[in-house]
């Protein structure tokens, strides 16, 4: 599996709808009233996911099956935010069948895997404690009762994994079980580098990845790793792909490890 491939993705799509965003609205007149401004919004998500197609496939939204933004209208009428257990669609023959996500369908759920790993990204920029074993752990906890009430003080981040699956099943339509996938392959994610010193090359990787991290504080973890691993004897070539993929908007963006 490559985690690197999924954070791209996610980020790939977060850039296009910025893109779009200021491409639609760049000569649009402020709204006058909530219901110009609603007819806009309704406007934009209609032209972004089946007019405007995206600048690396081609393709819109509803022609590649995913990067899709469905609309919600914050008023008191409508919840925009709608609770995992009434976002998940019925299981199909089809994807029952799938055993886990591979390289070629990772693309097609980056809607769902980024917000999930974004959301353990936020909470660990606030809770430094946190080791990827303790993420992992939680992801664990959470698919085992993915529709239980989470009490944020007993179990803070998977509350959050929780609200970030209920977003991503937003993004994308997914059943129970292809969540349970996007989970195991976060979870496999993590155990890749389990190598590394420290007990948090995923999470230091994903909050660098997904841009949370400035220049500065990416420059102190490759010190920092490239120390533990020269304490640790760990071969350069194991530490140096890592380090690599903190930066991935320059030359080596893609690597692998």
């Amino acid at each position: 599996m490559n985690p690197t491939k999924t954070a791209t993705s996610f980020k790939k799509e977060v850039q296009e709808f910025d893109s779009a965003w200021e491409e639609f609205f760049k000569d649009k007149p402020k709204p006058r009233s909530d219901a110009e401004d609603r007819r806009q919004l309704e406007e934009f998500h209609h032209w972004y996911n089946t007019v405007r197609k995206q600048s690396d496939t081609g393709k819109t939204p509803v022609e590649m099956g995913s990067r899709i933004r469905v609309f919600h209208w914050d008023d008191a009428e409508e919840e925009p935010f709608v609770p995992l257990k009434d976002s998940l669609i019925q299981e199909s023959e089809k994807t029952k069948k799938l055993k886990k996500l591979s390289e070629s369908l990772v693309e097609q759920y980056a809607g769902v895997l980024g917000p999930i790993e974004s959301s353990i990204a936020e909470y660990y920029l606030d809770h430094l404690q946190l080791k990827d074993a303790d993420a992992a752990r939680a992801l664990r906890n959470f698919i085992a009762d993915p529709f239980r009430e989470f009490d944020f003080a007993a179990a803070p981040l998977e509350y959050e994994i929780q609200t970030g699956a209920a977003i991503g099943a937003q993004n994308r339509e997914i059943s129970l079980h292809e969540l349970g996938l996007a989970v195991a392959f976060i979870i496999q994610s993590i155990e890749n580098r389990d190598y590394i010193p420290g007990g948090k090359g995923y999470l230091n990787w994903v909050c660098a990845f997904l841009g949370y991290l400035d220049d500065e504080s990416i420059q102190a973890l490759e010190t920092q790793l490239r120390v533990m691993g020269s304490l640790s004897n760990f071969p350069t070539k194991f530490i140096e792909p890592v380090v690599k993929t903190y930066r991935p908007d320059q030359s080596h963006k893609g690597a692998k490890h």
